[in-house]
């Protein structure tokens, strides 16, 4: 809303009402045109605002045994990811993809994502893949147990007792 008047006595009302500018007559062509610019910048700067910014649920890896095709991998579909030096090994539910990328990089990535935990040095894991907790060893659902390290474990510890459904009597 802008306020063309040729009386000042009108500015508090303008400034009342949120009025996104005032034009006091006379005014020149300049100043309408610095106005107008001010309501696009500012219809698109709520435009940009409105919409929320989309997570992308896939992602896409050059594959070592195929390239140089580019592969899909689903989010929901990682199980973990192994570092194989400068490769990591992607395991999904259907498939096991080496890239070259380091546990960092896609670690960096997978932050994003509330689901990954990182258990060792060499491994992110995706919680709801894990079948069974043993003291310190998981079992994924695809079978790999591994070690949670030592750097991780008060971590991992706090993720299990979230989600640990204790009873009133203990075993």
């Amino acid at each position: 809303m802008v306020f063309t008047t040729a009386h000042t006595k009108y500015a508090y009302d303008a400034f009342k009402a949120d009025a996104d500018d005032y034009l006091l007559k006379p005014y020149s062509l300049g100043q309408f045109l610095i106005c107008i610019n001010k309501l696009f910048q500012k219809q698109e700067l709520q435009k940009t605002e409105e919409k929320p910014k989309e997570k992308a649920d896939f992602f896409f890896v050059k594959s070592r045994e195929e390239s140089p095709k580019l592969v899909k991998i689903s989010y929901s579909d990682i199980l973990m990811v192994e570092s194989k030096r400068n490769y990591i090994l992607i395991y999904t539910k259907n498939k096991q993809v080496l890239t070259y990328m380091s546990l960092t990089e896609i670690s960096s990535i997978l932050q994003e994502h509330s689901d990954f935990i990182q258990l060792q040095r060499g491994f992110i894991i995706k919680k709801d893949a894990i079948e069974s907790v043993d003291g310190h060893s998981v079992k994924m659902v695809n079978g790999i147990e591994l070690i949670v390290g030592e750097h991780y474990r008060k971590e991992f510890a706090t993720f299990i007792a979230d989600k640990w459904l204790r009873t009133g009597k203990t075993n």
